[in-house]
């Protein structure tokens, strides 16, 4: 799959139950330097999906943590602009907030 791609196909993967797919589309992948933000934020949220499927808990805080290191990135430079250019943002980090606190019940 190719850079550009793969974020949709992460996506795709997760959103099917297609485990397998997804394992190695998230987990295998050797440089995300040529990736953007965006991208990175839906390769981490596709690596604690499957984590919770994996039933990892230090896999899920570890995860969790990177996809919102990778929205901070993107927010800060963005505030400057205005609310609308934050709220896709401010979403994501609204999903990763649901995402732990439902995680518990996984384990």
């Amino acid at each position: 799959v190719s850079a550009e791609l793969l974020p949709s196909a992460a996506e795709a993967a997760w959103r099917l139950g297609n485990w397998p797919v997804l394992d190695s589309l998230v987990n295998n992948l050797s440089d995300e330097s040529s990736i953007d933000a965006n991208a990175r934020y839906h390769l981490s949220f596709g690596r604690t999906i499957h984590a919770l499927h994996s039933k990892s808990h230090e896999r899920v805080i570890s995860c969790l943590k990177d996809s919102r290191a990778s929205i901070i990135s993107s927010l800060s430079s963005v505030a400057r602009d205005g609310y609308t250019r934050c709220y896709p943002y401010l979403m994501q980090l609204q999903a990763l907030q649901e995402v732990e606190c439902l995680s518990p019940m996984f384990f």
